[in-house]
This record gives C-alpha cells, sequence and structure tokens, in this order.
C-alpha cells in the first residue's frame, strides 16, 4: 500500500488540507494537484527556503502552500 500522510496549513483564515503520496525521498520530485486544475505541476527544485530538498511532507506543505493553494501532493 502506497504511504498516505495528511498535512494542514492556513491560508485566508481557512484551514486546509493536503493529501501527502508515496515516500518523499532527497531525488524525488513532486506532482502538486492544485485547487484549480489549471495550475498543476511538477516541482522539482527542492525547498527554495534552504536549496535542499525537502526533508518532510509538512516541510513541502509549509512552503509550498504559501504560493499555491494545493489538495494533494504525490512523490515521484
Amino acid at each position: 500500500m502506497e504511504a498516505h500522510e495528511v498535512h494542514f496549513y492556513t491560508k485566508d483564515g481557512c484551514e486546509c488540507e493536503v493529501d501527502c503520496y508515496g515516500f518523499l525521498e532527497e531525488a524525488s520530485n513532486i506532482e502538486v494537484v492544485c485547487e484549480d486544475e489549471e495550475d498543476d505541476f511538477i516541482w522539482t527544485d527542492g525547498n527554495p527556503d534552504t536549496n535542499f530538498p525537502f526533508t518532510s511532507w509538512g516541510q513541502a506543505v509549509r512552503v509550498l502552500s504559501r504560493y499555491y493553494d494545493i489538495v494533494e501532493m504525490s512523490a515521484i
């Protein structure tokens, strides 16, 4: 069974839920599904705050949710 975690972030006063799938590894790219399907994308750049790979789903959600309305992320 594929790994699944749920993380939350607050945006515009609302608590949003993000489903995260797979095992996030140093070389993982992240498929990001947004509220608006036209915003969906593949994230390949690691953590822009540290210039290193994301170390956890929680960290990826905290950082990327500042820029996007995310509903799901998957390690690819």
